[in-house]
């Protein structure tokens, strides 16, 4: 293989002869060597051997196209599928520089592989795959919103069923919150995510499920009470707008109570979450009866939390 890339690869100039090259030593080679072991090897070596011969990004990008539909369907089983993807975005990834190519790299990955593995733990893992290979090359936390936001639209409609959607929620939770080491960093994410899931998934009920998805899965990562306010903050701002009337409203406050007000200890801080929640939900509902509802929820969600007769004072 290493010699017939050597020795043809010259031969052949401008890129479509080149991405012929690559069609013909697929078709050629793929099925010479029995094995996933074996024909992995094919792909290292195509992805060694003929890379460097096309330049500019639309050139890599097809080089990608070709590599996809040439080799994705030699190897059987999520497990050998995986395989292609940890290859491909080892070999591919570091022939296009900048953060829209890059970006692009994500792209054709996700078009030419997503449909190769069935199942929503096959999908699950192909996240994971995706996110460990091709995260590190964009750098700076813009490039790294940008990597979320290309996930969530290629793989979030993958997924069609309410628990699985729940679950491509968790699995970006977990798979991206650590990138971001500092606390602008991840509310930003927490502000993506919400922007990038909650259109996946309709109604109240679903939406609520987001909310407490979100919560769960988020929340630890950001330390300190300064921090935490913030991710009230943003989940107030991201979420609130996607329930509507008044009970659907007065349930983003229950969830969002029930959620977050056992991540900020001490009173001051607790006193600290009832400001939030009033600032952030009371102008949703409107009217008297509506903010009369406010308070009722507020009041029940939160009192408990704060101990002593001071404490409580403090509340009212």
């Amino acid at each position: 293989m290493q010699v017939l890339c050597t020795g043809l690869q010259e031969q052949i100039t401008g890129s479509a002869g080149r991405e012929r090259v690559m069609q013909v030593l697929c078709t050629g080679l793929r099925e010479q060597v029995t094995g996933s072991t074996g024909r992995e090897r094919v792909m290292q070596v195509l992805c060694t051997g003929l890379q460097e011969q096309v330049t500019s990004s639309a050139c890599t990008e097809k080089v990608m196209q070709v590599m996809c539909t040439g080799l994705q369907e030699q190897i059987t089983g999520s497990a050998g599928r995986k395989r292609v993807m940890q290859v491909l975005c080892t070999g591919l990834r570091e022939q296009v520089t900048g953060s829209a190519c890059t970006e692009r790299v994500m792209q054709v990955l996700c078009t030419g592989l997503q449909e190769q593995i069935t199942g929503s733990a096959g999908r699950e893992r192909e996240m994971q795959v995706l996110y460990t290979g091709l995260w590190e090359q964009v750098t700076g936390n813009a490039g790294r919103e940008r990597v979320m936001q290309v996930l969530c639209t290629g793989l979030l409609e993958q997924v069609t069923c309410s628990g699985c959607r729940e679950r491509v929620m968790q699995v970006l939770c977990t798979g991206l919150r650590e990138q971001i080491t500092d606390s602008a960093g991840r509310e930003r994410v927490m502000q993506v995510l919400c922007t990038g899931l909650r259109e996946q998934v309709t109604g109240n009920a679903g939406r609520e499920r987001v909310m407490q998805v979100l919560c769960t899965g988020l929340r630890e990562q950001v330390t300190g009470s300064a921090s935490r306010e913030s991710l009230m903050q943003v989940l107030c701002t991201g979420m609130r707008d996607q329930v509507t009337g008044s009970a659907g409203r007065e349930r983003v406050m229950q969830v969002l109570c029930t959620g977050l007000r056992e991540q900020v200890t001490g009173n001051a801080v607790r006193e600290r979450v009832m400001q939030v929640l009033c600032t952030g939900l009371r102008e949703q509902i409107t009217g008297s009866a509506g903010r009369e509802r406010v308070m009722h929820v507020l009041c029940t969600g939160l009192r408990e939390q704060i101990t002593g007769s001071a404490g409580r004072e403090r509340v009212m």
